[in-house]
Parts: C-alpha cells; sequence; structure tokens
C-alpha cells in the first residue's frame, strides 16, 4: 500500500529470504531492526503450516520500521516502486508497457468512478492504448501518470497534425474581415498547435534510449546529488566505493587524523 494505492505482490519463500539479506546489507542492522533471520525452507516443517504465520509477523515488524525514505534498488524492485513511490512494472506484457497508438489531450475534467478508471484533468495529456470504434463503445483505454485505466471518449481530443483540412475544418479556421470598403475576404488564422503536436509526436517516437546517449556522451552520470539507488544499481556495487576509501582511511590512520576535512575554512583544512 503506497500513496493511496495497492496492489498484490507475488513471492516465493526464497524471495524473502533474498529480501532479508537485502534489507540487512543495505539499509538495516540486524540489532536495530530486531528482524529474525528467517530460516532455510529446509528447516520448517513440510507441509508448510508455520509458513504463513511466520512470513505475517515477519512483515507486521518490517512495516513499523520502513519510512519512505528506502532507496535501495533492489528492495524497491522486490517491492514493485520506483523511486518515487510509483509502481514499477518491468513485465513486458504488463498494460503501462503497451505502446501508445495515439496522443490526445483532456478537453473535459473526470473523475474516476471505478478502480480500472482514469482520472485527469483539463490540458492533461493521455497516451490512448486502445481506441475501439465510438459506434461500438464510448470506453478508450489509455496511460496517464504511470496509471492504466479507462475513460469516456469524449472527455479527450486526438493530437494530430492533418496538413489537409476537411472544408469543415476550413471553415472553423478561417476568420471573416471586413475591409474599408465593405468588401469580406476570408484569411486564414494560422493553428500552431499541429505542428508543435507532430513534433513532439515524433520526437517522442525517435528518441535514443538513455544507454545510448551515455555510449554518445551526450547523457553524463551526475557525480553530486545521485540517488543511492540508482547509483548502486549502474555501478554494480553494493556500497558505494567512496565510503569503502574513506572506512578504510579512517581505519589505516586513526579517528583523529583520518578525518580529512572539518569545515570549508582553508586554515582548518591545511592544519589537518
Amino acid at each position: 500500500h503506497v500513496q493511496g494505492r495497492t496492489w498484490s505482490v507475488l513471492r516465493s519463500y526464497e524471495d524473502f529470504q533474498v529480501l532479508d539479506s537485502n534489507l540487512h546489507r543495505c539499509i538495516f542492522d540486524r540489532r536495530f531492526s530486531q528482524l529474525l533471520e528467517l530460516p532455510p525452507r529446509r528447516e520448517l516443517p513440510s507441509q508448510g503450516q508455520l509458513l504463513a504465520p511466520l512470513l505475517s509477523r515477519y512483515l507486521k515488524a518490517l512495516s513499523g520500521i520502513v519510512d519512505s525514505n528506502i532507496n535501495c534498488g533492489p528492495i524497491l524492485n522486490w517491492m514493485e516502486i520506483d523511486n518515487h513511490g510509483n509502481r514499477l512494472l518491468v513485465n513486458e506484457e504488463a498494460s503501462i508497457n503497451v505502446p501508445a497508438i495515439a496522443a490526445a489531450h483532456v478537453i473535459k475534467r473526470y473523475t474516476a468512478q471505478a478502480p480500472d478508471e482514469l482520472s485527469f484533468e483539463v490540458g492533461d495529456i493521455v497516451s490512448v492504448i486502445d481506441m475501439p470504434p465510438r459506434e461500438d463503445t464510448s470506453w478508450w483505454r489509455g496511460k496517464h501518470s504511470f496509471q492504466v485505466g479507462f475513460f469516456p471518449s469524449e472527455c479527450v481530443q486526438l493530437i494530430t497534425d492533418n496538413k489537409n483540412p476537411s472544408p469543415a475544418a476550413e471553415g472553423d479556421i478561417k476568420l471573416s474581415i471586413t475591409s474599408p470598403h465593405g468588401s469580406n475576404f476570408p484569411r486564414p488564422v494560422c493553428r500552431r498547435h499541429g505542428k508543435l503536436a507532430g513534433l513532439l509526436r515524433s520526437f517522442m517516437a525517435s528518441r535514443p534510449s538513455k544507454q545510448r546517449l551515455r555510449q554518445r556522451g551526450i547523457l553524463r552520470e551526475r557525480v553530486f546529488g545521485t540517488d543511492l539507488g540508482e547509483h548502486l544499481l549502474d555501478s554494480g556495487e553494493e556500497v558505494p566505493r567512496v565510503l569503502v576509501s574513506c572506512a578504510q582511511f579512517i581505519e589505516k590512520f586513526g579517528v583523529v587524523d583520518g578525518i580529512y576535512r572539518l569545515s570549508g575554512v582553508s586554515s582548518n583544512i591545511q592544519k589537518l
């Protein structure tokens, strides 16, 4: 249960053992967490009567000590959560990973009336992934803010860039202006959002992946302010290398000599 949303995560007993190991390797000391280490499966009764109560007590104790500051990648992946508290679906068959067939902007506010529906405000952008003919049904399916659900098709307007508008559309975009001599002549009014929508759609379709941008040197890894879970996932390390180096330096030279910086004052740094 995260940010008012609830979903089920299917895990085996071995997965729970991996979770316990990662928790006490990445976040907690077992002396603080007071969580009992999950025993090997072979030490449990073959019938499994104690398995459900054991895991229930473990999860209850874990819920009492965790907060919203967990950013360890393996643990977040285990719970299917990203760094912002949104559900993380890595399954290719998941609805959130279904490619969109159209983009639409909201012209009428809608509030979900069922768990499988979307809520949005006027001006929001929705990615449409299922668009049956309106004579068949008035409900479309799309993605909005990491959520997938149904919504009324009359609440959105598709973003298109028609180069040859219909006669009716031409009548909509023309403005009749009266000249000083009294003669009327139509003057087209420029529509800018059509070109902008086409540019955005082509950019979203052709944008390179983050890995390709890194290979080309366009996207560089952040040095300061990097998320810990993201850094460990990219580096493949369990503990940041800078912490290991600092700990080894302090252990080698002692607590006093090992502290290399007291404050930003240059005289203090030189003295140390």
